[in-house]
């Protein structure tokens, strides 16, 4: 995660996606957290294939990381595979808004 921000506050990297376990607890989550557009948590877990076919889930949550310019087009994208959050304006500290569209 760490090299992730670091390529993208420089501006080496104009967007990126990063997935990781859902690792909330942890400092370096938390740099995403801080760092991102906005996040993808996805319902159920992705399943992996290896190099022969077999496939294989993680023993917890993942969660896709968005830095770039656009959230609303990763919004768009991504909503068909969680729940998407994107920050109240670029740099803003405070909590991310929850943009998932509220049942009536």
């Amino acid at each position: 995660m760490k090299k992730a921000v670091e390529e993208y506050t420089t501006e080496r990297v104009t967007e990126a996606i990063v997935l990781t376990h859902n690792s909330s607890d942890t400092e370096w989550w938390h740099l995403g957290f801080e760092n991102c557009a906005a996040m993808c948590f996805t319902r159920g877990r992705i399943k992996f294939v290896d190099k022969n076919g077999n496939t294989g889930s993680p023993s917890q949550g993942q969660v896709f990381f968005y830095f770039g310019d656009d959230p609303a087009k990763f919004k768009a994208v991504f909503e068909t595979i969680g729940s998407v959050v994107t920050r109240d304006g670029w740099g803003d500290k405070r909590p991310l808004a929850l943009n998932k569209t509220k049942a009536a």
